[in-house]
């Protein structure tokens, strides 16, 4: 009698940047990606996004679960920490879960690997789930503190792919009307009176210390997630090649800066604001920002540019600009140790999550 070799148990381990290949076609497989959705899961996204460098985090960004040779499930983090400005000692580590999938139904190992990921910061958080992932996010101790509001402005409103975007799946006739009213807000964009607080826009091929300085350069009773000169260097080595930093400035003195992207996709060329920040709350500097942001992604010939903010400073800013509100995302948040203070309210942008890129 022969005995059959006992299978090799399932294990949770660090993925290797070796398999990155399998890695996307685990993905790619598993959560039945249309063509263009496959874009951000293939292998140079995927390196970038869980090996390449990013800020001071020291350890694995990707977990999967291994039967063998076989990957049968993954989670990845997306690290970062809260700050706040003003406090240079506030620094609670945060991690954002993405791509969790798994190939089997039940068991415990979705759930061990996702605690796997909770493990990798002191805090966890999400950002524009489903309906369906808002409801695994609460039986996982998450709670729905805020809901970002997302911002657009076209650019070509006549052009069909921007119809199917934010209208084509409306009901007749209200798409009809509601495509009227973004147009006519967008093209107030370009109507609206002329500003001159005097700000103007310097690139930057990368950030510099400077940026956590200006950041701290005034108390603010605000919860954001890191700006820290490495992190945003980060998005600049995104291998796509279309992120943007900038400075910006007032009479030859920095005041801010702000992170720009632009992406193909669904046969539209979109541009994002990923992030922008002032050291004032000044709503005409904060006009005038958005407006040369907006500018630059006009002239690289965009069909439209999307955002996302909480603040009210950035939001009237967006909307003084030509902006319209279409859709928006949940923010939760997972504080079992209680970290976080409950008495400030979060900025968030796209930066916080994976919208950016």
């Amino acid at each position: 009698m022969t005995t059959q070799p006992a299978s090799t148990p399932a294990q949770i381990l660090p993925t290797e940047e070796s398999q990155v290949t399998d890695l996307s076609r685990f993905l790619i497989e598993g959560f039945q990606l249309s063509e263009a959705g496959r874009i951000a899961q293939k292998p140079v996204p995927l390196r970038w996004r869980y090996f390449e460098p990013r800020g001071n985090w020291p350890g694995p960004r990707s977990f999967v679960v291994r039967e063998g040779e076989q990957f049968t499930a993954h989670v990845g983090v997306v690290p970062t920490a809260f700050v706040s400005p003003g406090q240079r000692d506030f620094n609670v580590t945060a991690v954002y879960p993405v791509d969790w999938l798994s190939a089997k139904q039940g068991g415990m190992l979705g759930t061990m690997l996702m605690l796997k990921a909770f493990g990798c910061g002191n805090v966890q958080y999400s950002l524009g789930s489903s309906t369906g992932g808002e409801r695994i996010l609460e039986s996982c101790g998450f709670k729905k503190l805020a809901v970002v509001p997302l911002y657009y402005r076209f650019f070509k409103p006549a052009k069909r792919e921007v119809w199917n975007l934010i209208h084509g799946q409306q009901p007749f006739p209200k798409n009809i009307v509601m495509y009227g009213v973004d147009m006519a807000r967008s093209l107030s964009g370009r109507l609206g009176r002329p500003r001159s607080s005097g700000i103007a826009l310097q690139a930057v091929t990368e950030f510099t210390a400077e940026v956590e300085n200006l950041f701290h350069s005034r108390p603010q009773n605000v919860l954001y997630t890191s700006r820290s000169a490495a992190l945003l260097n980060y998005f600049l080595r995104h291998p796509g090649k279309n992120f943007r930093g900038w400075m910006l400035q007032r009479d030859g003195k920095n005041i801010g800066f702000a992170l720009t992207n632009i992406m193909e996709r669904d046969h539209l060329r979109q541009g994002k604001i990923v992030d922008c920040f002032l050291c004032e709350d000044e709503l005409e500097q904060w006009i005038e920002a958005i407006s040369l942001l907006t500018r630059q992604l006009e002239q690289a010939d965009c069909d439209l540019v999307r955002t996302a903010a909480t603040s009210a400073v950035l939001q009237q800013a967006f909307r003084a600009n030509g902006y319209f509100p279409r859709g928006r995302g949940g923010f939760f948040l997972r504080d079992t140790r209680n970290l976080l203070p409950k008495d400030k309210p979060f900025h968030l942008t796209m930066i916080e999550g994976d919208m950016g890129y």
